[in-house]
């Protein structure tokens, strides 16, 4: 049997269409995304047509909901051991809930508070995020420091791979460090998000999930998931402190895949969620392993007749 680590993308992933040809031809899928409709109180299929124009609201549920079906689905479809998962940002809530650390209607409703506390405190402040191409950190931190100040900061909200970070702060200030780095040579592109996620500028969303997870009684997760914010293995103990903290502190998905691949020496990567940006960043951290997609009906289809050709 084949180990597998599985890759859950976050929101940013999202394309217009996605799931719509699981939807189509898939009863199983179109099940949980209706269940999944009903639980969070949006119609997720509409969502999926129209992702690029959804809210923060709208595309976390629609994303989590889309990668437990598909997860749901490739366990039935197809026999892996699976050794691990690593989430980035908001994938690590679907990770958690294929790992049954959580429940998928209680981890549906947390995921809807969460996007709803983040879009609210989103359109309160002036934030944004940019990608940097080929950084070199120890003189990035340097600018950082350089650009912030008491009332505006700009720092390091995603170390994704040796190749890719992602800058988050208050606009001016971004705006202030993206000059500098054109200046340099160094590539920066801007993304489309509501807010500079994963920094200080969301602290009242963490304090406000803080209340919402002491209702929530966690269980171990039945693979090893390391926390993008504390890059050690969650358990049934320490996520209720560990969750909050994700909104305001910089994501480690680097560190977590390297964990990973090291400690459960996979055979494969399968990445579930939109498109294919988390296979690319694990090429960028180790480029021997097999890295395996299932986002589209074709390509899911494809890679199980890959897997059981290996067989």
């Amino acid at each position: 049997m084949k180990r597998a680590v599985i890759l859950f993308s976050g929101q940013g992933s999202q394309v217009d269409g996605m799931g719509i040809d699981f939807y189509q031809a898939d009863p199983r899928f179109k099940e949980m995304i209706d269940q999944a409709s009903e639980l969070t109180k949006l119609s997720l299929l509409e969502v999926f047509k129209n992702c690029q124009t959804a809210t923060t609201l709208e595309l976390q549920p629609a994303l989590t909901a889309f990668e437990v079906a598909l997860f749901q689905m490739l366990t039935q479809d197809f026999e892996l051991e699976i050794v691990g998962a690593v989430g980035l940002s908001l994938g690590e809530y679907p990770a958690l809930i294929a790992s049954g650390a959580l429940f998928v209607p209680e981890g549906l409703a947390l995921v809807t508070k969460r996007a709803k506390f983040m879009q609210a405190e989103a359109k309160t402040q002036q934030g944004a995020l940019v990608a940097v191409l080929k950084p070199d950190l120890t003189e990035l931190n340097k600018l950082c420091q350089q650009c912030s100040n008491e009332q505006e900061i700009v720092q390091i909200a995603n170390y994704n791979s040796p190749k890719q970070v992602v800058l988050g702060g208050h606009v001016a200030t971004v705006e202030r460090l993206t000059t500098k780095l054109a200046v340099q040579g160094k590539k920066v592109v801007k993304l489309n998000v509501a807010g500079a996620f994963h920094t200080p500028l969301f602290a009242t969303s963490k304090a406000q999930l803080a209340k919402e997870v002491t209702q929530i009684k966690f269980k171990d997760p039945a693979f090893t998931i390391f926390s993008n914010t504390t890059v050690e293995p969650f358990t049934a103990e320490n996520l209720a402190s560990i969750l909050p903290k994700q909104v305001i502190e910089p994501t480690h998905f680097a560190k977590c895949l390297t964990q990973t691949l090291e400690t459960k020496q996979p055979d494969l990567l399968l990445e579930i969620g939109p498109g294919n940006t988390l296979s690319k960043f694990a090429r960028q951290i180790e480029r021997s392993i097999p890295r395996y997609q299932v986002d589209t009906l074709e390509r899911y289809r494809k890679t199980l007749a890959e897997l059981r050709e290996q067989e």
